[in-house]
């Protein structure tokens, strides 16, 4: 029976949000006559994005009441993991995406102290405005993870649930003006899957964190941006990063009971 959340979770956050996607991918004059330009300025834009965090919190009430969105916000608490992780995801993800754009590209005509200072405001930029990490993370990483892990090992369920999260994105692809628009798919699931696996990494290690999450989805969005990357780079790195997570064992463990709780009982 634990399994009737999570499918209902993952039947419901692609439902909604593809059902967004679906007139303005077959009727995009009629769609933007009636809701507007579809853009970050969209209110079903918003919307859309943050269906994962909507279900999720709705279907905890439903199945756990107000136990369950207690123990779900508690992973919201940032006193849940030691704080060493947070400078980890941080240094983490810079050091990933510049080695590889290069020293070159980090330096491109500019003072390391003007890039870095430039990176903080973007990074409380997006904490705040990009919709993503805190649209998603608590659905995908807060709700259906921690179901996931109570039945799968670690490798399995990040392999799983990155190859879901980087499906529910396909419509994104063929909208002109997301950005995801400008992206190879494939490299893309690349990214995702590699993410997942990594995320799945951190949020083990630091007590089931779904803010460690959040913060590590900001930074794959925007390292980027600091490092003077591409979107490959750092999907070719995240792979990298995944692959030696699973050649070295680190995913290889049984995670403690604080990653994947709280177990349903219906």
């Amino acid at each position: 029976m634990r399994s009737r959340p999570l499918l209902s979770f993952f039947v419901l956050v692609f439902a909604i949000t593809w059902a967004v996607a679906t007139p303005l991918l077959f009727a995009p004059a009629w769609f933007t006559r009636h809701f507007g330009a579809f853009d970050s300025s969209s209110p079903l834009f918003y919307f859309g994005v943050y269906t994962p965090t909507i279900v999720s919190i709705v279907l905890t009430a439903a199945f756990e009441g107000m136990a369950g969105l207690k123990a779900l916000f508690s992973r919201l608490d940032p006193r849940r993991c030691n704080p060493v992780w947070y400078l980890v995801v941080v240094g983490g993800f810079l050091l990933l995406n510049i080695a590889g754009a290069g020293v070159g590209a980090l330096v491109g005509g500019t003072s390391l102290a003007t890039r870095f200072g430039a990176g903080a405001g973007i990074l409380l930029h997006a904490l705040v405005f990009d919709p993503g990490p805190l649209g998603e993370e608590l659905g995908w990483r807060g709700f259906a993870l921690p179901r996931m892990l109570s039945k799968r090992r670690p490798l399995s369920a990040s392999l799983l649930l990155g190859a879901i999260w980087g499906a529910w994105h396909l419509p994104a692809f063929y909208v002109s003006s997301l950005s995801q628009s400008q992206l190879s798919i494939p490299v893309f699931m690349l990214g995702a899957i590699s993410l997942s696996v990594v995320v799945c990494w951190l949020f083990i290690r630091s007590n089931g964190s779904v803010l460690i999450t959040i913060l590590a989805h900001v930074m794959a969005n925007h390292a980027m941006d600091i490092a003077g990357a591409t979107f490959n780079q750092q999907a070719y790195g995240l792979a990298l990063a995944a692959l030696v997570l699973v050649l070295t064992g680190q995913l290889d463990v049984e995670p403690k009971r604080a990653a994947y709780e709280p177990v349903l009982a219906v």
